[in-house]
């Protein structure tokens, strides 16, 4: 574990992915952080050697993207906790804001009690906080929230105020700083006479520091041109607020670097889209009926299939249709209106403003009383055909949500001709094409149900000329809500996709000679794996004749085979002394 300090600096800083503990840990735009941990599952453990005893203001840099509830717009906004103990005593339970992105991180500062020398900190999730969700105006909710940590990023040490020597008037000392940088004292109370130090780090450039209202810029000094502090006399209250500016940054052009948002992640593996979406009508937003000629029917009304007594749906090549009815001529869908039915089996048009991804619209397969068998070409039961090319591999996804239970759906690659056994039993599954596909019968455990939740799959159609998605039992669920749906082919090939960039330490460079820059970089793939990237750099040519702060921007090459979702923008910065 890396615990940064700076000679006499008492700043301590602690990366949370080098902790020891349970977690796993992800990286984006360069931070590498630890991710959310379950409740009584994860936790994270390591070292803080304390100058001396006493209460110890700890930043926490934390994110979490956090909502609960299926509301159309009162969805809940989750505050996740963490339990912080030192050396095994008197847990401490603090809440952190939601930053409504796992990638945001935010600062929250809480305080933990050290003693002299070494102590350790663990930080988990001890499920002592319980959150029902669901129910209604009278009704209370029964659904109980699953509890985790937020991300961490790191925890930023300083310490409060010093041993005091009784007796005397101890006057508070309050810094504030703006972003760019990052402003401390090595305490925050003084008696009359006492002197404090006041630590600046900044990421940019200084710009002004005042000490009730005085400017007081020009008494800080650096020995390495990173942390730079200055000595205040305490004569009453004390309050410092210290201005930083982004630094200095010469303008560039990006090159065309071939980089490409067109790819998805399934799993552990990304794939580069090649494709469009398939699904004509795959996001509902059009409630007339057009694009809706993908979707058909059951026609089968003698009940579940069984052994010679079911009637097998097929598309012609001509176009024609034998035993299905296209949804939109089978007078169960209500169109041009997002509203539903008061009662009875019927199929019609959703909408939630609420949904995250930006998804407003939905399709609803509603059982008013239960359809006699809703097997896979059963009266009412939903099909979608899509043609699809053979032997080629395509990624499929989509969102659903059930109320009362949960629905049976299957999808896959299948070949018209055959896909349905000749000897078809009421246990059998239908015979998919290729490979990826989801097959389920009535209680299968991959039904889907519950909350809105994605679905995902990458599948090769092998000899399949269709894509089938069947919605064939819901007699477990009162209602089932579909909708974002997703058909577009893929290069079958995994890709190894760059995720983060390692930040690079700051380069010192005395006044005239020019700053050395690094030519490569570490990348982290999503497989896991590392990679040594080289950098172009675009303004590197700075004035080093004149002392300051600089930022040089450079782009990374992609490895081969690779790909991102932006640029591999690298930064650098650059003090000249």
């Amino acid at each position: 574990m890396r615990v940064v300090r700076s000679g006499a600096n008492p700043l301590l800083t602690v990366e949370a992915e080098d902790a020891s503990g349970k977690f796993e840990t992800a990286a984006s735009g360069g931070v590498t952080y630890v991710k959310e941990m379950r409740a009584n599952d994860g936790y994270l453990e390591f070292k803080v050697n304390a100058p001396f005893a006493g209460d110890y203001r700890v930043g926490v840099f934390q994110s979490n993207n956090d909502l609960c509830g299926t509301h159309s717009y009162n969805i809940k906004i989750i505050d996740r906790y963490a339990v912080f103990t030192v050396n095994g005593k008197d847990p401490v339970r603090y809440f952190f804001p939601n930053t409504f992105s796992d990638d945001t991180f935010l600062e929250r500062t809480v305080t933990l009690t050290l003693e002299k020398g070494e102590n350790t900190v663990k930080v988990y999730n001890d499920d002592s906080w319980q959150v029902l969700w669901g129910g209604s105006t009278s009704t209370p909710g029964t659904n109980r929230l699953v509890n985790y940590t937020p991300n961490f990023d790191k925890f930023v040490f300083s310490p409060t105020v010093a041993d005091d020597d009784g007796g005397e008037i101890r006057y508070p000392i309050n810094v504030s700083y703006t972003e760019y940088g990052y402003a401390y004292a090595d305490r925050n109370g003084a008696a009359a006479g006492e002197e404090a130090t006041v630590y600046l780090l900044p990421d940019g450039v200084i710009g002004r520091v005042t000490l009730n209202g005085e400017d007081i810029t020009e008494r800080f000094r650096t020995k390495d041109g990173t942390v730079y502090s200055a000595k205040i006399k305490c004569e009453g209250d004390m309050s410092v607020i210290a201005s930083f500016l982004p630094a200095k940054e010469g303008e560039y052009e990006l090159p065309d670097v071939g980089t490409s948002s067109g790819f998805v992640t399934v799993g552990s593996e990304s794939y580069r889209l090649v494709g469009e979406n398939l699904f004509k009508n795959g996001s509902f937003d059009d409630n007339s009926g057009n694009g809706m000629d993908q979707w058909y029917v059951g026609a089968n009304r003698n009940g579940h299939p069984a052994n010679g007594k079911y009637m097998r749906p097929r598309i012609n090549e001509d176009g024609t249709l034998e035993n299905l009815t296209p949804l939109s001529e089978s007078g169960l869908l209500i169109k041009n209106a997002y509203e539903p039915p008061v009662s009875g089996n019927k199929f019609y048009f959703g909408t939630d403003n609420g949904q995250p991804e930006g998804m407003r619209h939905y399709l609803v397969e509603a059982i008013g009383e239960p359809w006699q068998s809703n097997a896979w070409n059963g009266a009412g039961s939903l099909l979608a055909f899509v043609p699809i090319k053979p032997n080629t591999s395509y990624y499929f996804t989509f969102r659903a949500y059930t109320a009362g239970g949960a629905a049976s759906v299957r999808f896959g690659a299948v070949n018209m001709d055959g896909f349905v056994p000749d000897t078809y039993k009421t246990s059998d599954s239908l015979n998919f094409s290729g490979s990826g596909y989801m097959a389920c019968t009535n209680g299968d455990v991959q039904n889907v149900g519950g909350a809105w939740k994605r679905y995902e799959a990458v599948i090769n159609s092998g000899d399949g000329d269709y894509f089938l998605f069947n919605a064939y039992w819901l007699q477990m669920a009162s209602y089932l809500c579909m909708g974002d749906f997703k058909l577009i082919e893929v290069d079958g090939t995994p890709i190894s996709r760059v995720i983060g960039i390692d930040r690079l330490p700051t380069v010192v460079t005395e006044k005239g000679t020019a700053p050395s820059l690094p030519g490569t970089v570490t990348a982290h793939m999503a497989d896991g794996t590392e990679s040594t990237l080289s950098v172009e750099w675009l303004n590197g040519d700075i004035d080093s004749g004149t002392p300051g702060v600089y930022s040089v921007t450079g782009v990374a090459s992609l490895p081969d085979g690779s790909s991102t979702a932006e640029a591999l923008i690298v930064t650098q910065r650059v003090i000249v002394r």
